[in-house]
C-alpha cells in the first residue's frame, strides 16, 4: 500500500489512505503555485525577432512561420520573393533539485514510512498532472479569443498571420489559465516530525505540500505527460495527445499571371527592320562646299563653290543638312528611350489567399 495518509475522523482517532478524490486537495495547492509562476519549470515560452529571448534551458517544441508578400493587393508585375517571420515556442523542461517533504504511508510488515518519489509520482502527482491535463490551472491553449470555459485566461504571447505588405493579417494568441480555484475539502497528507528524540505525526501545512513541485515538475520532463508540441499533425513520439485549442495556419496573398494596361518608360536597345516611306513638298536651300565640275562641250570646266538649287544625280560624299524627300528601306541599330503604352500579361498580387503551413497545439495527457 502506497498511498499517502490521512487523519479519520476525531473521536477515536485513526489513520487511512487517502482516496483519489481526496487527493484533489494536494493538486489544488500545487497547482496554484504552477500556475502563478509563468516563467517556472513546465512554462511555455514563444520567441520572436521582436521578443528575443535565450533559449538556454528550454526545450524547442515547434516553430510557426509567418511568409507575407512584400506587395500589396494589384501590384504588378512582382516576383515569387516572399518575407518571413519565425515564432519559436518552448517549453521549460529543466530538473527541479529541492527537496520534498514527504508524505506518510503504511508498509506492511514495517509500519509507517515515507513515501518514495515513485510513490509520490504514483498518487499525488499523477492527480496532479490530470487536473492539469483537463486544462486546469497553468495549462495552455492556442485559438484566437480566450476560452470561455473554465476558470480565467491570460494571452502571454500574439502570433501573428501577414499575408502581404498591406497588413491583412489573422491573429490568434496562447492563453495560459491563471486563476486560483475555489478550493475543494481540505485533506491533508501526514508527515512525520522529529520532537526531541522522538518522531510523532502531523499533518502537512501548505508549505510542506507546495515542497512536492519538485517531484511534479519533474516528472512532466521524465514521463512527457504534461508536456506540448507545436506541429501539423497529433504527434507519433508516444503517449496520448489531445488538441489544446484551435489550428493556425500561415496564409498569403496569391500571384497570378493578369492581363493589364499600363504604361512603359525605359530604354530599349536593339536592331529595327522595317520599310519607311515618307513625303516632303518643297524646296530645298542648302550649302555646299567642295569640288563640283561642269562639262561644255564634252570637256570639263571650272571648279565651282557656292549654292546650288536643282536637281542632283549622282553619289555624294559628305555632310547633308537639311530635309530627305523620298523612300528608305534597310536596318537600324541603337538605343531608344521613350514611353510605350499597351498591355502586358504578367506575375500580380491578387485577392485570394493561398495556407503555406498549418500548426497547432497538443498537449500530452498520458
Amino acid at each position: 500500500m502506497t498511498r499517502p495518509l490521512k487523519i479519520q475522523g476525531t473521536t477515536p482517532k485513526s489513520l487511512k489512505e487517502i482516496s483519489d478524490s481526496e487527493l484533489d486537495f494536494c493538486s489544488h495547492i500545487l497547482l496554484s503555485e504552477f500556475s502563478s509562476n509563468t516563467t517556472g519549470i513546465g512554462a511555455l515560452i514563444v520567441g520572436t525577432p521582436f521578443n528575443k529571448i535565450s533559449s538556454v534551458g528550454l526545450t524547442l517544441i515547434g516553430t510557426f512561420t509567418d511568409t507575407s508578400r512584400p506587395d500589396a493587393v494589384g501590384t504588378h508585375p512582382v516576383g515569387t520573393t516572399v518575407g518571413s517571420t519565425l515564432y519559436s515556442f518552448y517549453q521549460k523542461l529543466q530538473t527541479d533539485s529541492s527537496t520534498p517533504t514527504r508524505p506518510l504511508k503504511f508498509s506492511s510488515g514495517q509500519g509507517l514510512k515515507e513515501s518514495s518519489d515513485s510513490d509520490i509520482q504514483t498518487h499525488i502527482v499523477s492527480r496532479t498532472l490530470y487536473n492539469l491535463t483537463s486544462f486546469g490551472p497553468g495549462s495552455y491553449k492556442l485559438q484566437s479569443s480566450a476560452p470561455v470555459s473554465g476558470g480565467t485566461w491570460t494571452s502571454v504571447a500574439t502570433i501573428t498571420d501577414t499575408f502581404n505588405s498591406g497588413a491583412n493579417t489573422n491573429v490568434t494568441y496562447l492563453w495560459r489559465r491563471t486563476d486560483t480555484p475555489s478550493a475543494p475539502t481540505e485533506v491533508r497528507p501526514l508527515k512525520a516530525r522529529l520532537l526531541g528524540n522522538e518522531y510523532n505525526t502531523i499533518e502537512m501545512s501548505n508549505t510542506d505540500i507546495q515542497s512536492l513541485k519538485s517531484t511534479f515538475k519533474n516528472y512532466i520532463g521524465s514521463s512527457g505527460i504534461g508536456q506540448y508540441r507545436l506541429q501539423e499533425n497529433v504527434p507519433s513520439t508516444g503517449g496520448t495527445w489531445i488538441l489544446a485549442g484551435s489550428s493556425f495556419s500561415d496564409t498569403r496573398q496569391e500571384l497570378a499571371n493578369v492581363s493589364y494596361s499600363g504604361t512603359y518608360s525605359g530604354t530599349y536597345s536593339g536592331t529595327y527592320s522595317a520599310a519607311y516611306a515618307g513625303a516632303y513638298a518643297g524646296s530645298y536651300l542648302g550649302s555646299y562646299a567642295g569640288s563640283y565640275v561642269t562639262f561644255f562641250g564634252g570637256s570639263p570646266g571650272p571648279s565651282y563653290t557656292g549654292y546650288y538649287s536643282g536637281y542632283y544625280t549622282g553619289y555624294y560624299s559628305g555632310y547633308y543638312t537639311g530635309y530627305y524627300t523620298g523612300y528608305y528601306t534597310g536596318f537600324y541599330t541603337g538605343y531608344y528611350t521613350g514611353f510605350y503604352t499597351g498591355n502586358y500579361t504578367g506575375q500580380t498580387v491578387i485577392s485570394n489567399t493561398e495556407t503555406a503551413s498549418t500548426v497547432s497545439l497538443w498537449l500530452r495527457t498520458a
